[in-house]
């Protein structure tokens, strides 16, 4: 199991510069300088290696999104620094890892997809009732009309039909969003928050996009 870890690793940077379809086992292979054979004792094929992938990328964003949760109580810094984290990760993303796994891997998509209204709904529902308590979101939201709002629209981002990465800044329109988000949902108050932190959030992390596409 110990040796699972850097090929997951090493497979998620080639799927995501590249896509899932045009990395091969032997692209694979030749970029952790280990044989199929070695990789095959860890998985089945490559369609068993694009699970355990994914597998690993929803264990791991479970991980991150509770510690964010755990350490910004406020439901402003929270959304934001969830905000932080989705844009570390479409930084340098091939839009047809996307296409790739909702054509040809759909097991591993429909996880995604499960994920997402699930754990994803929970959070950003629980987001939204906090900040509600806290005095930063209206007190009138609908906080489960609201989170699909959310889920539905965030989910537009990855799909090259509605933002082609030619002709979009993927970082900068999730920004945005964010920002849209927060100005349909906020008070007076967290309006005025949210620019100061969402303004911090931004200097440190910034909007342009780095990486192979």
């Amino acid at each position: 199991m110990l040796n699972l870890i850097p090929i997951v690793a090493q497979a998620t940077d080639l799927f995501t510069k590249y896509g899932v379809r045009s990395v091969t086992m032997e692209d694979l292979s030749r970029s952790l300088g280990m044989s199929k054979k070695t990789i095959y004792n860890y998985v089945s094929n490559k369609e068993d290696l694009v699970a355990k992938v994914i597998d690993f990328f929803l264990a791991e964003e479970c991980k991150t999104c509770d510690q964010i949760s755990n350490e910004h109580e406020n439901a402003v810094e929270e959304m934001v620094e969830y905000g932080r984290y989705v844009s570390q990760h479409l930084t340098g993303l091939n839009p047809s890892m996307v296409y790739d796994l909702q054509k040809y891997y759909r097991k591993s998509w429909a996880r995604i997809e499960q994920h997402r209204m699930n754990y994803v709904y929970s959070k950003i529902k629980q987001n939204i009732e906090n900040g509600k308590r806290q005095g930063m979101y209206r007190a009138d939201l609908d906080a489960a009309l609201i989170t699909n709002f959310y889920i539905n629209q965030s989910h537009l981002l990855i799909t090259e039909q509605a933002f082609p990465q030619a002709d979009y800044d993927l970082v900068k329109v999730y920004w945005e969003f964010l920002r849209y988000h927060f100005s349909g949902i906020c008070t007076e108050d967290g309006k005025i928050y949210m620019e100061k932190y969402l303004k911090r959030a931004k200097s440190s992390f910034g909007t342009k996009r780095s990486g192979n596409v």
